[in-house]
């Protein structure tokens, strides 16, 4: 499938309000009738086609705090792609919420930028940190299997604190290496989520 060419401009106007809005903090709602190109603003945006270094891309020209803040670096979850609650007693709010943080530590581990590597090469010789960044290393690789792995009964109860601790380690291995970055989750047909997740996903994420 041919990949979708957008122009250099494209939705200038929105692309510009919402990488300005999140560089300030803020959290950002797309809202518009179905098939206006919402999930084609999206698209566009999308760091796995655009490249953070290109001077031409929207991130680098509408996120002026990237230089002092950290750069933006984008998650797209799609709720298409949410497995199937656990099975649990009625009302296990646990098992129902599993799906979601599945979703998004699955997401967030794959996300290249985000891997806790060692780049600080004029730090080579610093043992304790080369070791440090090998133990994130760990940390973000087994997350995603101990979160589905279906023989541990506590898996769905600690969901939220595999997702915890891979951003633990994705910020802190770039913090101390001074190179900083801030985590943007795109969240196509959120309504979806809404209907699917229940309220502790959406108060856990806060």
């Amino acid at each position: 499938m041919t990949e979708r060419y957008y122009a250099p401009d494209y939705r200038k106007n929105e692309v510009s309000a919402i990488i300005k809005a999140l560089d300030q903090g803020y959290c950002v709602s797309v809202v518009g009738p179905p098939s206006i190109g919402k999930s084609n603003l999206l698209k566009f945006l999308d760091q796995e086609r655009l490249s953070l270094s290109d001077p031409n891309s929207p991130w680098m020209q509408y996120a002026p705090s990237a230089m002092h803040k950290g750069r933006l670096v984008c998650v797209s979850i799609d709720p298409n792609a949410l497995l199937p609650a656990l099975p649990a007693a009625k009302g296990d709010i646990a098992s129902g919420a599993w799906p979601g943080f599945e979703l998004i530590t699955h997401r967030t581990t794959i996300t290249p930028q985000l891997y806790p590597t060692f780049t600080a090469t004029q730090r080579a010789g610093d043992t304790d940190l080369v070791r440090e960044i090998a133990r994130m290393q760990e940390r973000f690789e087994n997350a995603h299997p101990d979160l589905t792995d279906f023989e541990d009964h506590l898996h769905a109860h600690l969901a939220l604190r595999h997702l915890e601790n891979i951003l633990n380690a994705a910020l802190t291995s770039h913090r101390i290496q001074e190179d900083l970055i801030r985590i943007v989750y795109f969240m196509d047909e959120f309504e979806r989520l809404l209907d699917t997740m229940p309220d502790y996903f959406f108060v856990s994420l806060r």
